[in-house]
């Protein structure tokens, strides 16, 4: 039986579902060997920043595979500290193939050339919508209908080399993203074990660029998913008066340098904006980092209003209000934060 030497790159709990799903793979004549991992080092987490392996080490850890772990570059986080020093040690164990899925750092092109059968990732969108860092709550964010689950090569560039084969999922207007994303890799893991006889019998090749989709992954005709930031979970409180009321989206324009309505203006595929829905659909895309919030004049001051739960009313359409955490104070209900404060 032929083996395959295979590096994995890895750093989540949605890496560990493609893990489960490789590991010790038979297919044909062939067996899949995970020779190495490698994840991100351990980092602060939660409010007391304990120092957390990734899932993937975990993993590592307890199927007895070896681990290696680089330092990032300070200013670019997603390039390495010492490149080089990456290409010699992964040249070690002389890999046939490169598997990444959800792992955060660009993979030297170097190491993916040396491989015989190159490098294939696994991404949680329909390239080339949402290539990028994080796809799944943008897609939720814009009201997209589907999404789905691409294996790509891997390139010099994040996301931009050729699409071997795609899945589509539908988007629920229940979903969030980490149940949706759990649910794209899945499919995504399947979709690996099914392309992998196709590639390792030579009727694909990673290293051509020319074979299945000819043009390259734009990155200007197609919307980029980038990493978010606390400030995306900002809506102005005017907006959130509107919703409350209805759907008045009289004066949405003046309001486009906000991002849930940028998004909603550049690449909603619903041609009218509903501001209720929007507001909605931001609360489960931001869930559970960044959150929605707003800023209220408390008393003279400008305070953070985090909004932790809200709906859509089935009489109207409107926006209903759950629960919200004024900066400072414990949740409470929006009637009692509307008694208090408004």
């Amino acid at each position: 039986m032929n083996t395959i030497k295979t590096i994995f790159f890895g750093s989540t709990n949605d890496s560990v579902i493609v893990l489960n799903k490789i590991f010790m793979l038979k297919i044909g004549n062939w067996k899949l060997d995970i020779a190495c991992i490698v994840t991100q080092p351990p980092k602060p987490v939660g409010r007391d920043q304990i120092i957390t392996p990734t899932p993937v080490e975990t993993w590592a850890k307890e199927h007895k595979v070896p681990l290696l772990t680089f330092s990032s570059n300070t200013e670019k986080p997603w390039l390495y500290q010492d490149e080089a020093s990456v290409i010699e040690t992964l040249s070690t164990f002389t890999p046939d193939l490169i598997i990444s899925a959800c792992y955060g750092q660009r993979i030297p092109s170097q190491a993916i050339q040396k491989a015989k059968f190159g490098g294939i990732n696994v991404h949680p969108s329909l390239l080339p919508r949402w290539r990028g860092g994080d796809p799944v709550p943008w897609a939720i964010l814009a009201g997209d209908h589907q999404t789905g689950v691409s294996v790509v090569t891997l390139e010099k560039s994040f996301d931009e080399g050729n699409v071997l084969s795609q899945k589509k999922l539908p988007i629920h207007p229940t979903d969030f993203p980490d149940d949706l994303r759990t649910k794209l890799f899945t499919l995504g893991a399947d979709l690996l074990v099914e392309l992998l006889p196709v590639m390792l019998n030579n009727k694909i090749s990673t290293h051509q660029k020319s074979m299945q989709n000819k043009e390259k992954l734009s990155r200007e005709a197609f919307p980029y998913a980038r990493r978010l930031s606390r400030q995306d979970g900002f809506i102005p409180f005017e907006l959130i008066e509107k919703a409350l009321k209805g759907n008045d989206t009289s004066t949405i324009q003046q309001f486009n340098n906000f991002t849930i309505i940028k998004v909603a203006l550049e690449h909603s595929e619903d041609k009218q904006i509903d501001l209720p829905i929007l507001i909605e659909r931001a609360f489960r895309a931001f869930t559970p980092w960044p959150g929605i919030w707003t800023t209220l004049n408390i008393k003279g001051e400008q305070k953070r209003l985090k909004i932790l739960d809200v709906s859509i009313n089935s009489s109207d359409q409107t926006l209903k209000i759950e629960t919200v955490q004024l900066e400072g104070k414990t949740p409470v209900s929006w009637e009692q934060f509307k008694k208090a404060y408004l």
